[in-house]
């Protein structure tokens, strides 16, 4: 054993640097190779046992109790006439707590898949930090299906009370379904 360690150190030697260099390359390379192989043979297993996951929640989705959850989900939510009203009580919070915003622009999208149009509210306020965020909470107690997008603060003076509030609201209605826009045409 020991002429064996001998002779494979006197051939690394006559290898020089740039040989023992590539010998060590070509080891580090079969190392990363095995490495990969068993990252891969993981992944593969971590694919199957997804789709089973996958295949398992979509037949619980499917059951009675969560189209029911389902059923409920939508049933909250207003109609797509009720976006006006929304604004309008919107702008009467902001009114009670003595804001009177410039501009309030909105867009409105719709969310195929879920059914619902998504109307993206943008209000612009200058007010304490304080009743900036009594007004957000307010809003958001007194319509459930509004939520808080984003909110932005800035101030030129740190000693200032005021800041200027970049406020985004969101709100989900239902959409309106070929029949339903329909009947609304002929009324």
């Amino acid at each position: 054993m020991n002429d064996k360690l001998q002779r494979i150190s006197y051939e690394l030697r006559q290898l020089g640097r740039r040989g023992q260099l590539g010998i060590v390359l070509f080891l580090a390379a079969l190392v990363l190779l095995g490495m990969t192989n068993a990252k891969m043979n993981e992944a593969e297993a971590l694919t199957l046992v997804d789709g089973h996951l996958e295949t398992n929640i979509l037949a619980s989705v499917e059951s009675s109790d969560d189209i029911d959850v389902v059923k409920r989900f939508y049933e909250v939510l207003p109609d797509q006439d009720g976006f006006n009203q929304a604004i309008t009580e919107i702008l009467h919070t902001a009114e009670d707590y003595g804001f009177l915003p410039d501009r309030s622009d909105y867009t409105e999208s719709l969310v195929l898949q879920a059914r619902m149009v998504r109307y993206q509210i943008k209000l612009p306020l200058i007010a304490s930090y304080i009743e900036v965020r009594k007004f957000i909470s307010d809003v958001m107690n007194a319509q459930p299906t509004i939520a808080l997008h984003n909110v932005s603060f800035s101030r030129d003076d740190i000693n200032e009370e005021l800041v200027d509030a970049n406020i985004e609201f969101v709100l989900y209605t239902k959409a309106y379904t070929k029949t339903a826009s329909n009947k609304r045409k002929r009324e």
